[in-house]
């Protein structure tokens, strides 16, 4: 090669490293990063404690009112039981990177994992905060898009991506648009409240505590609700100013419960699901469980509140109590029913 065309071949090189180095960030694949946006509690209830005392429950929702999916993704095993965690960051040109993001931790009874360390709940007296503040024990979740928030979200789906605990190829999340509902009869919905006395408290919910998960806004991972208790009526009102109504779920399809909740192996129940924004032409299924699972059939909406339905259990699966997600609609309470042997 003559000096001449080495001297062209080095000119146009630089150039076309300088363009790069020149490149407006907007070129760039934008990191589309979630972000968590916990809703007020609601569903509260005061009930007492088997064996003394008096507990706080509540429901709760986590939204995703960020630019992408929370995605979470096991990876290694660090003990029996335990597996590290993968937030998977997907970027604008389809590409997506893995980064270190916490615990994954086998929950024995329903046979799948949670995110460990992903909520903390917080009572205190109003006006004299750490004079008797209480911590809820939940830590753990398995994220699932249970209830459909915010469709005008840009890069909200349509229909719920994340909608088991068990596939551990794809892993868990919160779609954008979408939230992630824990109900008040789940364990760890609640604080001990034994030996309060009555008055005003402020109940907070704080979505990754730790900072566990990369968000487009750390700012926003908590809520906080007024409430009044009254420890001798074992009562709970809202109170003005808190952030919401502690008495309406939020979403277009909640599930508040099935009756009965339970049934043994072998057996057929009629039940009644009961919640809001029911339709015709809604799915109904028992999913995210061990062994066979039940059969729904003879679905009815009686109205946008009631469905009637029956549920055949098979003989037959692990000699053990068998949790299942109740699913009607978009909509999935987890860990809302329960198949036992006989």
């Amino acid at each position: 090669m003559s000096n001449t065309n080495r001297m062209s071949v080095l000119l146009a090189f630089g150039l076309l490293l300088s363009m790069a180095i020149d490149r407006p960030a907007s070129a760039q694949p934008q990191a589309l990063l979630p972000n968590l946006q916990p809703l007020p509690a609601y569903e509260l209830s005061l009930r007492s404690i088997f064996g003394g005392g008096t507990e706080l429950v509540f429901s709760t929702l986590t939204t995703n009112a960020g630019l992408g999916p929370l995605h979470m993704v096991a990876g290694e095993l660090t003990e029996p039981g335990h597996q590290s965690i993968y937030q998977r960051i997907h970027f604008s040109d389809g590409t997506f990177e893995d980064t270190l993001a916490g615990v994954f931790v086998l929950h024995e009874e329903h046979g799948h994992f949670h995110v460990e360390e992903y909520a903390e709940y917080r009572l205190e007296k109003e006006f004299a905060p750490g004079a008797s503040t209480r911590i809820g024990q939940k830590t753990s979740f398995c994220l699932l898009d249970t209830n459909r928030v915010d469709r005008k979200l840009a890069n909200a789906p349509k229909r719920a991506v994340f909608t088991r605990c068990d596939d551990f190829e794809f892993g868990q999340g919160i779609s954008v648009g979408w939230g992630d509902a824990y109900r008040s009869h789940l364990p760890g919905q609640s604080i001990d409240v034994s030996g309060l006395e009555s008055g005003n408290y402020l109940l907070t919910m704080i979505a990754d505590p730790n900072d566990n998960i990369l968000e487009t806004d750390e700012g926003d991972n908590s809520s906080t609700i007024r409430i009044h208790l009254d420890m001798e009526a074992m009562t709970v009102d809202g109170l003005p100013g808190g952030g919401g109504d502690p008495g309406d779920p939020p979403g277009d399809v909640m599930i508040s419960g099935i009756i009965p909740a339970m049934m043994p192996a072998g057996s057929v129940r009629a039940v009644t699901i009961t919640g809001a924004g029911f339709a015709d032409g809604m799915n109904v299924a028992l999913v995210n469980g061990s062994g066979p699972s039940p059969r729904v059939s003879e679905i009815t909406v009686q109205d946008e509140n009631t469905i009637t339905a029956t549920l055949t259990a098979k003989s037959g699966g692990p000699p053990r109590m068998r949790v299942w997600d109740l699913v009607v609609g978009p909509a999935t309470a987890s860990d809302g029913f329960t198949v036992f042997p006989q």
